[in-house]
């Protein structure tokens, strides 16, 4: 903060919380700023969002349908921040929002996405960014293998 003169003051806000300020400055000949600073509320927020994944593990090869479950929470939590990526090396990329549900859900966004059941090996990426910039992200692969094991051959002179 600088005032007339070249005076600076400096306010440091150290812990995670809801803060406001305000005040009045007056010189040393006693003259008083005609308006006193108001800083509505504001927010310190250095926590990054929580990211969890259930229902499969990274590195994992399944037989069964999986039925992920994706989540986010922060304390100051963007509903548009929250971006799941699905993508098979077969498939693609899939699209997340025809492919589940999205919940709003107490501090953040869950996804319950339908079950896969579509042999291909996976990479999910889910990356979260709260109202303070504070990023958060998780990847994982696996596979999805019902029926046995399969091959593909890259074709001639491709290693």
């Amino acid at each position: 903060m600088t005032f007339g003169g070249g005076k600076t003051a400096a306010l440091p806000f150290s812990t995670d919380g809801v803060y406001s300020f305000s005040g009045t400055v007056t010189d040393m000949a006693g003259n008083v700023l005609s308006s006193a600073i108001n800083e509505p509320e504001f927010v310190i927020d250095t926590v990054k969002p929580e990211i969890t994944i259930e229902g499969v593990k990274d590195l994992s090869a399944n037989r069964d349908p999986l039925h992920i479950v994706l989540k986010i929470t922060d304390v100051n939590p963007t509903k548009e921040g929250f971006v799941p990526e699905l993508k098979g090396t077969q498939r693609g990329l899939i699209d997340i929002s025809n492919f589940g549900v999205r919940e709003d859900i107490e501090g953040g966004v869950k996804y319950t996405l339908n079950a896969i059941d579509v042999d291909d090996f996976y990479m999910l990426k889910f990356k979260g960014v709260d109202m303070a910039g504070n990023e958060a992200q998780m990847s994982i692969s696996f596979s999805e293998n019902r029926n046995g094991t399969t091959f593909q051959f890259a074709p001639e002179g491709v290693e």
